[in-house]
């Protein structure tokens, strides 16, 4: 379907030199894609290009093959296996050789970036993180009907909360819905004392239609990617839309250092060629993710280069750097057939604690396996027991899985915890193509670990039952606790940070570049905080507050 991004680098450049595009957007993800598309589709005339590095791909997430299954007993199936399509197609980045963690993450090039291969889970920040990072303007949005209004727009139904997910949001039965009201009103109970109040997780994805008399055939959407907006626009080669693939911007350009727009952007075609793209009137915004965008800031002079002025806000371009830690642990559970959990359906569910006054994220998968537990980079530990929810050796587990009438349920317990940003890691500014970073400190909150431990073993009691609403005082041993690296799903953040005040951030509450008229940034650079939340649907937010926002005040001039 390549044969669809015919644009040229030439052809573009000529319609850029007539004043033809109203906004030029570099990188096609979660924040490029969705604002690319929230300009497109709220009535306005506006004319958007949009600049990929990559091509086309195919999306690889469970709930958009042919006929979805998601099932714990095919560990090698396509539950999941969106880690081992991003752990082949990522690119590499350099770390120094001293004094850095390891960074285990990485970029994709292709339309739709790291938005073909994410996990679909999105919980909002937790209040205490907005409240003490983000600018009270964001705050008062995201909390008054941004973060419903995103919600919305990635589980496709106007009706859809987040406070009713999936599967108690009407699109399931009310067997089902009875089902996993009494899975999670025991697990509320036993894990009470710690701190815990589990609800469904909310996910982007529409299941099944909320109306089922609204349509005859219906099939579900799947998962929400940026990649199929784009390419409906593409295939019906919609005017107001060009996708220019296989290209990508290095730089930003100005007529000098005291111009306050960007007047063209340095890109590479397919054939490794160097040419200037005018900008003309349009407004430019970075969403190249965040290694991306603030490698182009540096190689655009806009960084740390004036040394003479520290206070300046540019000098924390590229700084900041931070991946929240993700500890996390697994149970398999051996059970009978006629008394396994659910039936064995899969259950998503998360709760909030506090650790020291600070939020964390409890996030339970219960036969659904994650890359969490089984990715190629770490593996979770898992604990196996039986159904006495004694710990067995894996073999003699295994070889109890082989008798007829015994099947298992898997349970996978993670904790997110927030990170702040730390100036001391960054986006080195090398005149190479391969981006390199320094990852020199990581917050130490191995202090929680025995307390991981008491809520994940409250958890896999809880749940290994073999009938739910039954009460055993049988307890599973303390289970040992992996940690995911720095970068593992995607969600480093930081390093073009927003901020409130002057010399707080690099862009501003509106997301717009400090300095410059027409430069604005929209990807996870600009979160002020790594929080515990998975960032996506901050990013979807923000992305559909800033298309407001650039409406409003309309093209360059």
């Amino acid at each position: 379907m390549e044969k669809f991004l015919k644009a040229t680098i030439q052809d573009v450049c000529r319609l850029c030199e007539s004043g033809f595009y109203d906004f030029i957007i570099v990188g096609t993800g979660m924040g490029g894609g969705v604002l690319a598309q929230s300009l497109l589709e709220n009535g306005s005339s506006a004319r958007v290009l949009l600049i990929e590095r990559g091509g086309l791909l195919f999306s690889t997430h469970c709930l958009n093959t042919s006929r979805p299954h998601w099932s714990h007993n095919i560990p090698a199936g396509p539950s999941q296996d969106n880690d081992i399509v991003y752990q082949s197609l990522k690119e590499p980045v350099n770390t120094v050789t001293q004094g850095s963690y390891p960074y285990v993450g990485g970029e994709i090039y292709c339309l739709g970036g790291r938005g073909n291969v994410w996990g679909l889970y999105t919980p909002k920040v937790h209040p205490d993180d907005l409240e003490s990072y983000f600018p009270e303007s964001v705050c008062s949005y995201l909390e008054k009907g941004g973060y419903e209004r995103a919600y919305q727009f990635l589980s496709n139904d106007p009706e859809a909360s987040l406070e009713k997910a999936y599967p108690s949001n009407g699109a399931a039965s009310t067997q089902t819905v009875d089902k996993v009201s009494a899975v999670i009103d025991d697990l509320n109970r036993d894990t009470k004392e710690l701190g815990c109040s589990f609800t469904s997780c909310p996910l982007a994805a529409e299941f099944v239609p909320r109306r089922p008399e609204r349509a005859i055939y219906q099939f579900p959407m799947g998962a929400f990617s940026p990649v199929s907006w784009i390419l409906d626009r593409v295939y019906n080669r919609d005017e107001r839309l060009t996708v220019l693939a296989n290209t990508r911007v290095v730089a930003v350009n100005r007529k000098s250092d005291d111009q306050p727009a960007v007047v063209s952007l340095v890109a590479i075609d397919s054939s490794g060629e160097e040419r200037n793209i005018p900008v003309g009137n349009a407004t430019v915004i970075l969403s190249a993710g965040t290694l991306g965008t603030a490698s182009i800031a540096l190689r655009s002079g806009l960084g740390e280069g004036r040394r003479n002025d520290p206070g300046k806000p540019t000098n924390l371009v590229g700084r900041g750097l931070m991946d929240h830690d993700i500890w996390g642990t697994r149970f398999e559970v051996l059970q009978s057939p006629n008394l396994a959990v659910l039936n064995k359906q899969p259950l998503k569910l998360n709760s909030w604690v506090k650790f020291a006054d600070e939020p964390v994220l409890v996030n339970v998968a219960v036969n659904a396996d994650t890359f969490l537990g089984r990715t190629q980079v770490v593996k979770m530990p898992t604990v196996y027991l039986d159904q006495s929810l004694d710990e067995v050796p894996e073999a003699k587990f295994n070889e109890a899985l082989e008798q007829e009438s015994t099947s298992k349920s898997v349970v996978q317990v993670a904790f997110c915890l927030t990170a702040p940003l730390d100036n001391r890691n960054r986006v080195l500014n090398r005149p190479e193509p391969t981006t390199t970073i320094k990852i020199e400190h990581i917050k130490d909150n191995s202090c929680h670990i025995p307390t991981m431990q008491r809520i994940a073993q409250a958890i896999g009691a809880s749940l290994g039952r073999k009938v739910a609403g039954t009460g055993t005082d049988q307890l599973p041993p303390l289970p040992k606790l992996g940690k995911t690296g720095f970068g593992m799903v995607a969600h480093e953040v930081g390093t073009m940070r927003m901020g409130e005040k002057e010399g707080e951030g690099v862009v501003d509450e509106n997301l717009k570049m400090t300095g410059l008229s027409n430069l604005y940034v929209c990807d996870l650079s600009v979160l002020p905080v790594s929080p515990a939340a998975n960032p996506s649907l901050t990013l979807v937010a923000l992305a559909q507050r800033l298309a407001d926002h650039l409406l409003k005040v309309g093209r360059h001039s």
